[in-house]
């Protein structure tokens, strides 16, 4: 049956995620908390763990770059009409501050397969169908491979947003988009 189950493109990645995340759950289960929703915080953590310093380098060389801008717009200022000496100019000064432009995007190639494997490796798992994330008492995020329903908005939300967003205020995405904003402060 494995083989019914596509990963996508970054199967290698995904196939033993899927295979950590299952360690995980008998770890929790074992403890005596059985969540795929602890399981799943614990994967996370370890795959932003791994790829913490590549994140960290990323981080570090668009902050380089952001310094080096007002730079780089005096030199295409004062080299405007000979966009050869601009190009020769602005690799002196990339060379003078050991800055390497490709470095931020040879970066991202790499974290590119495992966070695409993570993610496919929890979006097709089918132990996640109908498993809760804290238990099965608590509706608001009762199963882990649909989105978390906190609120049904339906009944006083314009249908313009309802058909965009959907009928209920999913909570995650936003703890998600203020801990990516945390992190970027």
């Amino acid at each position: 049956l494995d083989e019914f189950v596509y990963y996508g493109w970054f199967y290698f990645v995904a196939g033993p995620m899927v295979s950590i995340l299952h360690g995980f759950y008998r770890i929790v289960s074992a403890v005596g908390l059985p969540s795929y929703g602890l399981a799943i915080i614990m994967l996370t953590v370890l795959v932003r763990g791994c790829m913490f310093p590549l994140s960290r380098k990323q981080a570090l060389g668009a902050q380089k770059m952001a310094e080096l801008q007002p730079e780089m717009q005096r030199i295409k200022e004062k080299y405007k009409s000979n966009p050869q000496e601009q190009g020769k100019a602005i690799q002196e000064l990339f060379r003078k501050y050991n800055y390497n432009p490709l470095g931020g995007c040879m970066l991202a190639f790499v974290q590119l397969p495992v966070f695409v494997g993570l993610y496919r490796a929890l979006s097709v798992d089918v132990e996640l169908r109908q498993a809760p994330l804290l238990g099965s008492a608590i509706r608001w995020c009762s199963n882990l491979a649909a989105p978390d329903m906190l609120w049904n908005w339906a009944g006083f939300m314009p249908p313009f947003v309802v058909s965009f967003l959907g009928p209920y205020l999913n909570v995650l995405p936003l703890v998600t988009v203020g801990l990516f904003l945390w992190q970027q402060k």
